[in-house]
Formats: structure tokens, C-alpha cells, sequence
């Protein structure tokens, strides 16, 4: 199942992925221009992401769903970002947090899991109170299949 279209982005390296992700956003005349910094945002969480934690991983979806779409050796998984610093009282897709539409998301999207990924600014942070905070206030652990933190590279 195609599920847009954003070309192969499998074992790239993080500048040509980014790269390649960015102007797809940017040409994409459905997105409006706040659509396309929220994208943008999103795809460099993306690609960081997958540097940092398994650079095989192919993007299928990051244009137009909160939740990322990534595939490796055919298994799907959904991804969504969460950042600290843009999300300070916790505006989020309410989806993000929806068991029943993360149920419904996971199975028209045939994805094996879903990871909720937050994102810290500040490379050398060490409290994570605030992202603990929320995983357990919202019980994330319950809906996602797996929870990473994801430190900025830009800090």
C-alpha cells in the first residue's frame, strides 16, 4: 500500500535525507506555509531520529499525518514527535494520546508499532522531569509500543 508520495529515503545519509524530505515539503502545493514548517520541524525530528537510532530505516510518511510512517525489512512503524520546547503545556494532535484512534491509525496503515518519540532541547540536559512528567500524567507507556527521548542537535 503506497501511502504518498515521498521517495526512498532508505540508508541515506541524514543531510541528503533531510534534504530530499524538505523539498518534497516545500513542493507540495497541498501544504499551506505553517503546514510546511510543522513539516519541516518534523522531518528534521525524523531524520535525527533515524540517525541517531537506526539509519536503515525507510521513511514512507512524514507529509501529511502527525504520526511518521517507517518501514525496515517490510515492518511498519508509526512515529510521533513530541517537543518539549514547542509543546510546553502539552499541545499536541489529541489523536497522539487517542487509544482508540492510534488502534485505527496502526491498522489502516498495517504498522506493526507505534513509538512516541519526545524530543529535548539541549544536547547535555540532564533532568528529564518534565518529559517523565508527561510520559506518566498521560500514560504513554499504555499506548505506544516503545518511548525514546530524542536530545536537539541545535542546542
Amino acid at each position: 500500500m503506497l501511502i504518498c508520495a515521498v521517495k526512498s529515503t532508505k540508508a541515506m545519509r541524514f543531510t541528503d535525507r533531510l534534504q530530499l524530505l524538505t523539498g518534497q515539503i516545500i513542493d507540495d502545493p497541498l501544504l499551506a506555509g505553517e503546514q510546511q514548517e510543522k513539516r519541516i520541524i518534523q522531518a528534521f525530528d525524523l531524520c535525527h531520529f533515524i540517525h541517531c537510532y537506526d539509519r536503515s530505516l525507510e521513511v514512507l510518511d512524514c507529509l501529511y499525518q502527525d504520526i511518521n510512517v517507517v518501514e525496515k525489512n517490510g515492518i511498519r512503524k508509526g512515529i510521533y514527535f513530541w517537543d518539549l520546547l514547542y509543546n510546553k503545556n502539552y499541545h499536541f494532535a489529541a489523536s497522539a494520546l487517542c487509544q482508540s484512534g492510534l488502534v485505527a491509525f496502526k491498522a489502516r496503515y498495517k504498522l506493526t508499532e507505534l513509538w512516541f518519540v519526545i524530543v529535548e532541547e539541549g544536547l547535555f540536559s540532564k533532568d528529564v522531569s518534565v518529559s517523565a512528567g508527561f510520559v506518566e500524567r498521560y500514560k504513554v507507556t499504555s499506548l505506544y509500543d516503545k518511548v525514546f527521548q530524542l536530545y536537539s542537535l541545535n542546542s
